[in-house]
């Protein structure tokens, strides 16, 4: 049986500027969501992601690759939207980019 999907986040936490702690100014503008199956090791095959707060499953990977720090795939949605997703494994988080 293989194991469910696992989920990774690509967000980064956000900064005080200045004297004020309630002014932020976020590092990055949009949580990325992506959910991925995990087989061999994590990540081996994106299935969903979460952009501009709506759910987009992936229905096709048009190509992927590998180097020694991250995995990448440029992928299609059922919608007909690209996508490149970028993990990377340090500091374990996901990149979207729409193409």
């Amino acid at each position: 049986m293989k194991p469910p999907p696992t989920v990774g986040t690509g967000s980064l936490p956000g900064k005080v500027v200045g004297e004020s702690p309630t002014k932020v100014v976020s590092e990055s503008p949009i949580k990325d969501l992506v959910e991925c199956r995990s087989d061999a090791e994590y990540a081996d095959r994106p299935l969903a992601l979460m952009w501009q707060g709506r759910r987009l499953e992936i229905k096709e990977i048009l190509e992927r690759w590998r180097s020694p720090d991250q995995k990448g795939f440029r992928i299609k949605t059922t919608e007909g939207q690209a996508f490149e997703l970028i993990y990377r494994e340090i500091p374990d988080d996901w990149q979207i980019h729409p193409i």
